[in-house]
Order: structure tokens, then sequence, then C-alpha cells
């Protein structure tokens, strides 16, 4: 299945999650707003990926990987259309989570 272009209709979901994925779409904002027309008006957008480092850039060398930042993340959920959009960075790692607003 495409991220980019789910096979599911429009206002489908309750929530939806992704895990260490976003980093391999060269257009995260497509898939972030494909995300959201799953989502129904008032769904949880829920999202873990690696923070950009150098290690992360090494281990991906032969990969396509386009890090996520916290500032690059909250911008392309906002611009997808999610409000209350969450960033939090510990362990390691990157949470995201956003709504769909409910008058959409």
């Amino acid at each position: 299945m495409d991220a980019q272009s789910l096979a599911f209709g429009d206002a489908t979901f309750d929530a939806a999650f992704c895990t260490f994925a976003f980093m391999f779409f060269p257009d995260r904002g497509c898939a972030f707003r494909e995300m959201r027309r799953v989502l129904r008006p008032g769904g949880i957008f829920l999202a873990v990926e690696i923070p950009d480092s150098w290690t992360n850039r090494v281990v991906h060398t032969k990969s396509t990987f386009v890090p996520v930042s916290p500032e690059s993340g909250r911008a392309r959920l906002t611009g997808a259309g999610f409000s209350s959009v969450r960033v939090d960075s510990r362990g390691g790692g990157l949470r995201f989570r956003a709504t769909r607003s409910l008058e959409s």
C-alpha cells in the first residue's frame, strides 16, 4: 500500500498511526494530507520518527532518507490541514500528535 495514495474512503478512521516511515517519503506533505483525508473530523494522527543525526544519516546512506525535525514536522502537519499539532522529542525519537479539525 502506498501511504501517499491510500485505498480507503474519506473520513474512514478515528485514528491513524505511522511509525518510522515518513523519513522514507520524498514528499511527506502528500502523505500527511492523505492521512488527514482518511481521518474523520476529530480524528487523531500519531507518528513516531527517528531524529536527524549524523548516525542516522550514515545508517541510511543507501536508502531514501528525508529526515524530519520537530519544526518541519509541525509545519508539514499544519500545512496538511491538521490542528492541535504537538511534537515531543525525548528518548532519541520524535513523537507527533495532530487532530483533524471538527470543521473539515
